[in-house]
């Protein structure tokens, strides 16, 4: 793999020549690399995630064409990272949120006690939704967690007895609204 450095004949150039050689950007760089040889038919699984990539670019043109604000913040990370606009919405598109950890330390059944969780995204995590039940799996309550001070935070607003074995269920969404969904005993 070869990086072109300083050459104006080759600004601005990407794709293949002859089947051969295929020129990219990389992170601010213009690469050339060999032509991958793609020797066997893809898997099912390949050509999922190939569709999911199709779906990702269709994302990043639907932003780009109309929903500036929210393609000028993708802009602003993408400077930061020093990457294209478009990958980092690829990157976005592709990876759904994480929830890190539910910390139910001071979550004890009643009105106003906390739950909080750590939620992480590749860009942010829109929402966090925490849905409270019992042990027997009925619902004691749901609605959305705060951000503060980069944590999620629900505050209860039911009374449930008796907590203990009761389930927390926490679904973190992202910007393009990848789902996420994990669970905590209490």
């Amino acid at each position: 793999m070869a990086i072109q450095i300083g050459n104006y004949a080759m600004v601005g150039l990407k794709g293949n020549i002859g089947g051969l050689l295929v020129y990219k950007r990389v992170r601010g760089k213009l690469v050339v690399a060999k032509m991958p040889e793609f020797t066997k038919p893809a898997s099912d699984k390949q050509k999922a995630h190939r569709n999911r990539f199709k779906e990702a670019g269709v994302y990043a043109k639907t932003l780009k064409e109309g929903n500036s604000e929210l393609y000028e913040k993708y802009e602003q990370i993408a400077k930061s990272r020093n990457l294209t606009t478009r990958n980092v919405i690829l990157q976005d598109f592709l990876t759904a949120p994480r929830i890190e950890h539910i910390n139910t330390s001071h979550y004890d059944g009643t009105v106003g006690s906390t739950i909080s969780i750590e939620a992480t995204d590749t860009v942010e995590v829109k929402s966090v939704t925490v849905k409270i039940l019992k042990a027997n799996d009925t619902l004691v309550e749901e609605g959305k967690a705060v951000k503060l001070e980069g944590k999620w935070t629900y505050s209860a607003t039911a009374t449930n007895t008796p907590v203990a074995n009761s389930k927390v269920v926490v679904t973190a969404e992202d910007l393009p609204g990848n789902i996420t969904e994990r669970e905590a005993i209490v």
